[in-house]
């Protein structure tokens, strides 16, 4: 895994230049295949964006991303402050988590506004028909760091010394096929 740091950070809407998208999970691949940032594609946090990218590099190899939650045992995904994490996955993987420098929203709302009309269901056990008034809790944005089984080796973020929140997922690289591999010992290193 060579370091590599991500480009562009998030921006709200308001921004005076505009809203962006961070490019963590762009820098995340580069790291972890060994190539320069130019060589992977425009991810914006699209799993499938990378499933293409890493496949037509490394043909046999499948992306898969999965959501992490109750790590903890007790319902809560794991903070990064816990780390190493008792969640591991083999070899380099990338964790989404949730990121504190991305500003939190807290939403308002629940499932029965959209199911009925007008602003919600007055029999809804959690609202009482006030969606507006229920609390969703707080949404942080999400941000992408390389992982080695247990443990973060790489956030490309710039204020990486300011770490990030619990997990949401872990995307993970596996051979569909080791023959092809066999074939082109030149791939076994970033597979």
């Amino acid at each position: 895994m060579i370091p590599v740091e991500q480009r562009q950070l998030w921006r709200p809407d308001d921004h005076p230049d505009g809203p962006q998208s961070g490019d963590c999970l762009r820098a995340c691949a580069a790291s972890i295949f060994e190539v320069p940032y130019e060589e992977v594609a425009d991810l914006r946090g699209d799993s499938q964006n990378l499933w293409t990218w890493a496949r037509e590099r490394i043909p046999g190899l499948y992306v898969v991303k999965r959501h992490l939650s109750g790590l903890d045992g007790e319902g809560d995904p794991e903070s990064w402050r816990s780390w190493p994490t008792r969640h591991h996955e083999r070899g380099y993987w990338i964790a989404s988590v949730y990121s504190y420098r991305i500003p939190d929203v807290h939403e308002f709302g629940c499932g029965c506004a959209s199911r009925t009309n007008g602003v919600g269901d007055p029999e809804c056990r959690w609202c009482a028909g006030k969606p507006h008034e229920r609390s969703m809790g707080i949404r942080w944005g999400l941000h992408a760091v390389v992982m080695h089984g247990a443990k973060c080796v790489w956030d490309p973020h710039p204020e990486r010394d300011k770490g990030f929140g619990p997990f949401r997922s872990a995307t993970t690289f596996h051979v569909e096929d080791p023959a092809l591999l066999a074939a082109r010992p030149e791939l076994a290193v970033a597979a």
